[in-house]
Parts: structure tokens; C-alpha cells; sequence
């Protein structure tokens, strides 16, 4: 993750997520500085298939500078995108001027609000992000980001995810050095982490406001290794005033990376602690491990590590691992790519021991993972996910996956996407069967920057599910959604 996770979309960043497949790695933290654009307009022609990543600040339009490249077969969407880019003020001043439009719209039946609550819910979500960045030199860049969230027509109050009305979402200084082969950078101000496959830290793409932070990053990178540090508190998302930092909380964070070709190692231990005495209080590290990597057409990836520290007056102690084997099938008509998954983490057999042994997910994407209607948690669950996505025609891509729920501990409960728990019986006579979830989607390749998504979720409750509804609530739900989406 990168500091990744520990410290540690688009689209396509999405069907990578849940699909599993090995994605793209992205390195947020150094930005691209002069030399490299002038590096690039040496090399050979490469231009990248998508050069918006999942944190804008990481964008790439380095292909725009190579001599060799003249735009020829770009559509009028993606000239106008490429014109606010690498704009000379001056010799040593480069503008860059983007940004991305989202519409999405929901029909929620019977898990209005992830909770799984009998109501039914229909509505829109719009989202706005525009951002722009100056480079002065090779070592300082000046990046600032706003969106502008908002819902439309819902029968029910707005989710804490779905509103933030003209907001700043980024508002950093970087300045970037070398020491002795080893470049380092140093990032200020508020920002958004995406690291890793995105489990344990997540800008939360799939949410319509995002996350973000304030604080520090620190990056150092030599050869194959890259260190990364941080300490940040998150933000306070308030649909309509500006989002205030929560400086009760602190998230910090070390982590070593070391990739090579076909592989990605990294160690990473984070800490994150509450300290407002009106508040539940807790202090606790998450120390893992994550590797990811592909030999010929097998792919696999390995994470987990354990919690440990406080959490209100009791002792944390807590576990999580994921498994993961895939396999892509490159000689075969429609080029699926195929992967089982095996997550789990650890629940608390006993409330009365003095000790919780819930993990906590702390800044996750669970939806990538866990089930499309966002009724699962990385807490207190054993999950089993086997998922292939499926090229039927050009543009067209088609991600069918299929998931089975249990709960790691009976007398724990469930716990949805955003960490609240909708379920519970205290006695674990209720059995641990949560049930199992279809997803479906297809993403239509309208431009080279314009996409349409039509997806529908079906989740199918258990024993568990069925013995703790409320009277008259369906343990089954449903979901269908078409999302456009366009960047510039």
C-alpha cells in the first residue's frame, strides 16, 4: 500500500480493482518534473492508453512533449484535454489544466443507505473535480484540486459520501531533490493517498465526495526500492462548508517497496490513534506485508499482517490476510482474464476477555473487493470471490464476479462498506452464513476519454441474514446503475 497503503476512477482503474488484475503501478508521490519531460521528448514514441490515474496529481501527458507525437486519430474531446496541457508561461513555468465529469445514477432496492433496511431508493449523483498544477523548474510544483459533489432527486437524506459542494480536495506544494543517487520528495499541504491494491488506504473513487488528508509526505526513491513516510490527519467532509481537518486523529506511516519486473514487494506498518476525550479513543498499528506479481500468464498476489494497540478500554488484537491466483487467458476469444480470491479478517469471539479482536479496515475501497452494493466490510469477514473480466468487442469490457459471505466471528456481526455494522446477535445463534452477491458490469468505450458503465448487483442473504431482518425487511437486495463518465 504505500506509504502506502501505507501510506500506500476512472473507469478503468475500477475494472482493474475489481476484477483483481495486476494494475498499473503508480507511483503518486514523484511528480514529473522538466528533465523528465525532456527525457521523454527524446525517447520513442509511447503514448499510454489511459494517462489519468486514479489520484489526478500523478497524471501523465509526458507524450505530449516527444517530437515524434502530432495527435493524429486523437478525437475532439482529447485535443481539447491535450490544449490545457504543458502549457510554457515561461521557459522554466508549465501549466497544466484538467479535470473529470461523473453522472451516475442509482436504483437501490432494499439496502437504501448500504444497510440493508427494506427501503428502496432512486436518484443521481453528479461529481465535478478540476484541477491544475504549476511546475517551477525540476523542484517545485504548486497542485490544487476542487470538486463539486452533489445528489439529485434521492427519497431518502444523502449519504456522507455523496455530497461536498464546491470543495478543495488537493492543496499541496511539492519540492523535489537529489541526495547522493536517491531522489527525494517532500509533499505539504492536503492530499489525497492511493497505494497498493487500495485495501487498507483508498481515495474512495466509487463514493461521490472522495478522501482526503492534511499533512506531510515524504518519498525517497533509489533503484528498485522506494521509502515512504507520512503523517496526516483525514478531513471532515461537510456536504455544504468547507471541510475542516479532523486534528483529533493522527494517520502516520512507514513502508519499503521494492519492485522489479513482473513482481511488487512491500513492508508497511501504519498507525492511526484517536485522542478526543468526547470520542471513543484508540491507538493501534497495522504492520502487513503485500505482494503482487505475475509469471507468464499466472497471476497472483498475497497481503495480510496483524493490529495491534488499544481501542477504547480494551486491547486490540487483530488479523487480516488475502490470497489471490489468477490467470489470463491471452490466445482466447474475448481474452478473459480469470482470478479466485480468498479474504479474511479477524472478529471478536469474546466480547468479555478484555481484549477486541475486530480488525479494523481503516481508509479502504471495500467496493473494488467486497461486493459492489457495499454491504461488506473488511471486518469480521471470511469471503470467497472468484471474478473474470472479458474483452467481447473493442472498447467493451465485461466484469461478471461472484462472492460468499461468512462472518469470521458469529457473535460479532456484519459490517457494511463504511465500517457501520447492520447486523448483530450477540448470542452467535444467528450462524456466521451472510449469503453470496453477483456482480455484472459493462464499460463502453464511448472516446478515448469517455466511458459509460451499466452494471447491476444482486446480493442474496444467508442463515445469519434471514435470522436478524427485521420484521417484514427482505434479506435479499438489489442494485442497477449507469455511470458516464468523461475527463479533459
Amino acid at each position: 500500500m504505500g506509504i502506502k497503503t501505507i501510506l500506500g476512477s476512472t473507469v478503468s482503474a475500477t475494472v482493474l480493482l475489481a476484477t483483481g488484475a495486476v494494475a498499473e503501478s503508480l507511483d503518486p508521490i514523484e511528480p514529473i518534473t522538466q528533465s523528465q519531460y525532456q527525457e521523454t521528448k527524446s525517447s520513442a514514441c509511447a503514448k499510454p492508453g489511459n494517462p489519468y490515474k486514479g489520484v489526478f496529481y500523478a497524471n501523465d501527458f509526458r507524450y505530449l512533449e516527444q517530437e515524434c507525437y502530432t495527435g493524429e486519430g486523437d478525437d475532439a474531446l482529447t485535443k481539447f484535454g491535450n490544449s490545457l496541457k504543458n502549457i510554457k508561461l515561461r521557459d522554466d513555468i508549465t501549466l497544466d489544466i484538467g479535470g473529470q465529469y461523473r453522472l451516475r445514477w442509482h436504483t437501490e432496492n432494499n439496502h437504501a443507505g448500504t444497510r440493508l433496511n427494506g427501503e428502496d431508493n432512486d436518484f443521481l449523483l453528479s461529481r465535478l473535480r478540476v484541477y491544475g498544477s504549476l511546475r517551477f523548474g525540476d523542484h517545485v510544483q504548486v497542485y490544487g484540486e476542487i470538486i463539486d459533489a452533489a445528489s439529485i432527486g434521492e427519497d431518502r437524506p444523502p449519504r456522507g459520501i455523496e455530497v461536498d459542494r464546491w470543495d478543495l480536495l488537493n492543496g499541496f506544494v511539492d519540492v523535489n531533490f537529489d541526495v547522493a543517487d536517491t531522489k527525494i520528495n517532500v509533499r505539504a499541504g492536503r492530499q489525497e493517498l492511493q497505494f497498493g491494491q487500495q485495501r487498507l488506504i483508498s481515495p474512495l473513487d466509487w463514493g461521490n465526495t472522495r478522501r482526503a488528508f492534511d499533512g506531510v509526505r515524504v518519498t525517497a526513491k533509489r533503484g528498485d526500492f522506494t521509502f515512504n513516510a507520512f503523517t496526516v490527519s483525514p478531513r471532515t467532509v461537510l456536504p455544504n462548508d468547507s471541510n475542516p481537518t479532523d486534528r483529533s486523529q493522527d494517520f502516520d506511516g512507514l513502508s519499503l517497496q521494492y519492485n522489479i519486473p513482473g513482481h511488487e514487494f512491500e513492508l508497511y506498518s501504519l498507525r492511526y490513534d484517536e485522542d478526543d476525550p468526547e470520542r471513543t479513543r484508540f491507538d493501534y498499528y497495522t504492520t502487513g506485508l503485500r505482494w503482487k506479481g505475475r509469471e507468464g500468464n499466472v497471476l497472483f498476489e498475497a497481503e495480510g499482517g496483524i493490529q495491534r494497540g488499544t481501542f477504547g478500554p480494551q486491547a486490540l488484537s487483530a488479523e487480516y490476510l488475502t490470497l489471490g491466483l489468477g490467470y489470463d487467458f491471452k490466445d482466447v476469444a474475448w481474452k478473459p482474464t480469470v482470478w479466485a480470491y480468498y479474504d479474511y479478517a479477524s472478529g471478536d469471539d469474546d466480547p468479555n476477555d478484555g481484549v477486541d479482536g475486530r480488525f479494523r479496515q481503516l481508509f479502504p475501497l471495500a467496493h473494488a473487493w467486497l461486493g459492489l452494493i457495499d454491504l461488506v466490510a473488511r471486518e469480521n469477514i471470511e469471503a470467497f470471490r472468484i471474478s473474470a473480466v472479458t474483452r467481447p468487442a473493442k472498447g467493451v469490457t465485461w466484469v461478471n464476479q461472484f462472492h460468499k459471505f461468512n462472518l469470521a466471528s458469529a457473535q460479532e456481526g456484519l459490517f457494511n462498506a463504511g465500517g457501520g455494522r447492520i447486523r448483530f446477535d450477540p448470542t452467535g445463534q444467528a450462524n456466521s452464513d451472510v449469503g453470496f452477491e453477483y456482480d455484472t458490469f459493462v464499460n463502453f468505450k464511448l472516446l478515448q476519454r469517455m466511458s459509460l458503465i451499466v452494471g447491476y448487483s444482486h446480493f442474496a442473504g444467508g442463515d445469519f441474514i434471514d435470522a436478524t431482518n427485521p420484521q417484514g425487511v427482505s434479506g435479499n437486495a438489489d442494485f442497477f446503475y449507469v455511470q458516464w463518465t468523461t475527463n479533459f
